[in-house]
């Protein structure tokens, strides 16, 4: 990504301020409340003591959460330097199932942090975990970290995503400044839209599939495809399913002629692939 300079061409653009970059550590959270907030969608509250410790990193800050496995009240997880090596040798009976979540808000003076929780069924440990999530469970984490992170050059901003994706873009859309700043997010159906409070340039725009299954949905890559795109010097942020993200910022790059580091893309997840056996595709 390239590094911002201290105002546009014309000098008209103010210096936004920057995040502190996160310093990375374990800690445990334990569920303070759990709300369904759709059918798909639960979203969990935590308390978080040791959150406060850390500074905040972006609107799509993210963290690593460890799930106990079957009779654990606690996972079981490394510490320390060369924690990860240590995790993947384990043995598949004791290394507690690890996923990437999205902040969706953090209180700092409560010591809380809020997780939405996309519901799958039983088919995965998390959504396993969030169905049934009651007051006093207990989760491992790990983080946090964070990928948004547009410069002050940008004069739009573009965010796209699935439904694992409509955390950061909420909370990107909610904290826009005066850059005009557009978010589309793909969901099954209209009872998975959130309501959602833009500020400055903020939009958000739903994308709904009527109910099919997202690894097979090409609704963002052609709704991007079609987009009119604003004048002026973009950032793009991409996440979701990492085989559309990929899709869409080659798209960007070979179609559009977007600098690809303007563009920061994510993937948080793969279809048919755990994140305990490859971890997500991040910005390189």
């Amino acid at each position: 990504m390239p590094t911002a300079p201290a105002a546009s061409a014309t000098g008209a653009r103010p210096r936004y301020p920057r995040p502190a970059e996160p310093a990375y550590g374990f800690m445990r959270m334990t569920v303070r409340q759990v709300t369904a907030l759709t059918p798909q969608v639960n979203r969990v509250e935590f308390d978080a003591p040791q959150m406060r410790d850390f500074p905040f990193a972006s609107q799509d800050q993210w963290i690593k959460l460890f799930f106990p496995l079957p009779g654990q009240a606690d996972p079981v997880v490394p510490q320390g330097d060369g924690w990860y090596q240590r995790y993947l040798a384990m043995p598949d009976d004791e290394r507690p199932p690890m996923r990437t979540y999205t902040v969706r808000d953090r209180d700092d003076q409560r010591r809380t942090v809020t997780v939405d929780f996309v519901l799958h069924g039983d088919i995965g440990p998390a959504s396993a975990w969030a169905i049934r999530a009651a007051t006093g469970d207990r989760l491992g984490v790990y983080g946090p970290g964070h990928a948004y992170l547009p410069p002050d050059d940008a004069d739009w901003i573009l965010c796209l995503g699935d439904e694992t994706a409509l955390p950061a873009i909420s909370a990107i859309v909610e904290s826009a400044d005066d850059r005009r700043t557009l978010g589309y997010v793909e969901v099954a159906d209209d009872q998975e839209r959130l309501p959602l409070q833009p500020t400055g340039g903020g939009q958000v725009h739903y994308l709904t599939r009527d109910g099919g299954r997202s690894a097979s949905s090409t609704l963002l890559v052609d709704t991007l495809r079609d987009l009119p795109l604003p004048t002026g010097t973009p950032y793009v942020w991409l996440a979701g399913e990492a085989t559309k993200v990929r899709a869409m910022r080659r798209h960007l790059v070979a179609e559009r002629g977007i600098d690809k580091r303007r563009i920061t893309f994510v993937g948080y997840w793969r279809e048919g692939v755990r994140e305990d056996d490859a971890g997500p595709d991040e910005d390189d």
